[in-house]
């Protein structure tokens, strides 16, 4: 920015290369691009009848709610098959026209009860914010959520809840929004909810949405269509299964109709189920062979692509075609059909153990494809374990990052839900591979919970996995997951337990990963790299991580006689480097982290070699040879621009602050923590940022 009235233009940013002091003004740098605001809300369908009474307590709700300046909290009560769901949407989509803020929707029971810590941190992601920035802590997430709600009305809808712990904290805080809610009993426990049962349709709405889905006018016929919607008892979900076998056949069928459910009517099996039986029962056997695998489905969306995969049939589109005439499924888009729960229920029930078992070994096979496939797009040079990846090898990923972020986002409680139903039933190869093909959704898009409950149940049927590397791969995965939730003593035992494992299994590559992960964990327990001091508070530690990176180096050099993998030797002179830096043998530091700068450098790896000469900057100025010290900064800032390395430039630039601070160069050493306070914007890092710079500002 330009000093009025003297000419001078001094730039200090977190994306200069460069910090030029001159004691004038800093450039924070430009806001991130805008993002769509959510509108998740499903649509309606096209058939809707007498919901007035409910549709008008509802909307005296929310005039109150309005009135009062609050938010309103709602639940939609009643039993499955009832229309919680129709209603709700219906209302919601009329709120929507003026409620100007997000619009959110999920499933509580998608792959099994769902906790409202999984559920928020997809809600932050789809306003926007980048997977590094959201807190760890839940109370942290919740706030950002409220904060993010707090300006114009919001919508949520959350269905299928069991308990108020699932939806008490993602109340948005903008006055006039709604968090809606679809549960089969009360919710206790939810201060200020607004309960409204959802009852049978009375007959004449009953009978009157029969004729609308089978396509029949008003006419003589009313009797029988009493007698079925009566046989119905006023469930929607009856009332449309049944409707839809009528649509595609004449009118003179209701009476058929009738009579086929008549038997299993009151006083054998609920409406719902009679009307499903009747469907399943006129179906060709291929076509119940599928309904009956859907029973294995973790939610309610069924494509063409997972009927295959259930049924092995080389076209499915006939046999979804006869569901959907049977009224056992509704078809949501093309090549997209919707499964009530209790038609799922339903199907599950008509299976044998072993058709079910059969079924969902397909399912599970076809989730583990697909996220493979997704996870290569997303890393496609990372190396992996377990034969689903050999079609791979060597191939241009099959979809573009975003397609592939998307898929496993979207996807992502079934593919918890898969890695839990292949743990259960002890299908070991099964469950160790879907995690391994959800590494990038877990290291890159940061759902710790989802992180943490697939890796831990993957570990403990991972020793007998048919490959025994894979408990040492999982078990080190999961400690990733504990170190970056600064759960230090639970990420050691994960590495130690990943070490044994793979020592065991004489897997070298992965013991040299849990030995290197257990090294710089006690690096960084150790403070040796915490500016502005830069010295271990626990000489102990980094002692320790100097024995663990020295062995790592040992593993990766005799590693690389046989494999060739120049990266990782390069890595590894860079770690006992910092492991050097850390114990005070300064020269011995200065050249493990300059061999491992120039190694990485022929490499073309900028960003590692970036890295590297941080590394070394904190070397030199433990060293006091301040002059190369920030020659090393210099060249660092230069490799790690702050649109693709923030958190990494923040780390150099606070060591620049801390050698200014050491040559008493207060006005430098405050202006780069600036910088780095705004790199850190929203991270837990920026509080320790923060106190340093009020009191470098003193």
């Amino acid at each position: 920015m330009s000093q009025p009235g003297d000419g001078t233009h001094n730039r200090i940013d977190a994306s200069s290369a460069h910090l030029v002091i001159q004691g004038r003004d800093i450039n924070i740098g430009s806001l991130a691009p805008a993002v769509p605001l959510p509108r998740q809300l499903p649509a309606p369908t096209l058939y809707f009848t007498d919901r007035e009474e409910p549709l008008r307590r509802l909307e005296r709700a929310h005039e109150r709610a309005v009135r009062a300046g609050a938010p309103l909290v709602v639940v939609l009560t009643g039993p499955g098959g009832i229309g919680k769901s129709e209603l709700a949407y219906r209302w919601l989509k009329t709120l929507g026209k003026t409620a100007e803020g997000p619009h959110f929707w999920d499933d509580m029971a998608l792959g099994g009860p769902r906790t409202a810590d999984d559920v928020v941190r997809g809600f932050l992601r789809a306003l926007g914010m980048p997977a590094a920035d959201i807190p760890r802590a839940f109370p942290e997430m919740v706030g950002h959520f409220r904060t993010r709600t707090s300006e114009k009305p919001a919508l949520v809808l959350l269905e299928n809840v069991t308990v108020a712990a699932q939806v008490r904290s993602l109340l948005p805080a903008a006055p006039g929004s709604v968090l809606a809610v679809t549960a089969r009993e009360p919710l206790p426990n939810l201060p200020g909810a607004v309960e409204v049962p959802v009852p049978p349709l009375a007959g004449d709405a009953a009978r009157s949405l029969l004729r609308d889905l089978a396509g029949e006018p008003a006419s003589a016929d009313d009797a029988a269509f009493d007698a079925l919607a009566e046989l119905c008892a006023g469930r929607p979900l009856s009332l449309c299964a049944a409707g839809s076998r009528l649509a595609s056949r004449p009118a003179a069928d209701v009476a058929h109709e009738i009579r086929r459910l008549t038997p299993a009517g009151p006083g054998t099996r609920d409406a719902v189920t009679a009307v499903l039986s009747t469907g399943y029962e006129e179906l060709p056997e291929p076509s119940a062979a599928l309904y009956r695998a859907l029973g294995v489905l973790f939610g309610a969306e069924v494509t063409v692509e997972t009927a295959a995969a259930l049924t092995g049939a080389a076209d499915s589109v006939p046999l979804l075609d006869d569901l959907r005439r049977a009224g056992l499924i509704t078809e949501a888009a093309p090549g997209r059909y919707r499964l009530h729960e209790l038609a799922r229920d339903h199907a599950r029930a008509l299976a044998a153990p072993a058709e079910r078992d059969a079924a969902l070994r397909r399912l599970l096979g076809w989730y583990l494809h697909r996220a493979a496939v997704a996870d290569h797009a997303l890393m496609p040079g990372r190396w992996r374990l377990g034969p689903a990846f050999a079609p791979l090898l060597g191939r241009p990923p099959e979809l573009g990052p975003d397609a592939a972020g998307a898929w496993l986002e979207g996807h992502r409680a079934e593919l918890r839900a898969a890695v839990r139903a292949a743990a259960d039933r002890g299908w070991a190869d099964l469950a160790v591979q879907l995690v391994e093909a959800q590494w990038a959704l877990c290291f890159q898009r940061k759902h710790y919970e989802h992180w943490l409950d697939t890796h831990r149940r993957a570990a403990a049927v991972a020793p007998h996995a048919s490959d025994a590397r894979f408990e040492g791969r999982v078990r080190c995965q999961l400690g990733f997951a504990y170190l970056e939730l600064d759960r230090p003593d639970e990420a050691a035992a994960a590495f130690t337990a990943a070490r044994a494992a793979d020592r065991a299994a004489g897997h070298a590559r992965g013991e040299a990963t849990a030995v290197e992960s257990l090294g710089l964990l006690q690096l960084r327990r150790c403070g040796a790299e915490e500016p502005p001091a830069l010295t271990a508070t626990r000489p102990d530690l980094a002692a320790e991580a100097l024995d663990l990176l020295t062995d790592n180096l040992r593993l990766n050099l005799a590693m690389s006689e046989a494999a060739d993998d120049d990266r990782a030797v390069a890595l590894a002179w860079r770690h006992r480097g910092r492991a050097l830096g850390a114990t005070g043998d300064h020269d011995a530091a200065v050249a493990h982290l300059r061999r491992a700068h120039d190694l990485l450098t022929a490499l073309g790896d900028t960003y590692n070699a970036g890295k590297a000469l941080g590394d070394l900057g904190q070397a030199l100025v433990r060293a006091g040879r301040s002059a190369e010290a920030r020659a090393a900064l210099d060249a660092a800032l230069e490799l790690l621009p702050a649109e693709r390395h923030a958190a990494e430039r923040a780390t150099v630039l606070e060591t620049l602050s801390a050698l200014a601070e050491r040559d008493g160069d207060r006005a430098t050493a405050v202006a780069a923590l600036e910088a780095a306070l705004e790199l850190l914007a929203g991270k837990p890092r920026a509080e320790a940022v923060r106190v340093r710079l009020d009191v470098l500002s003193r």
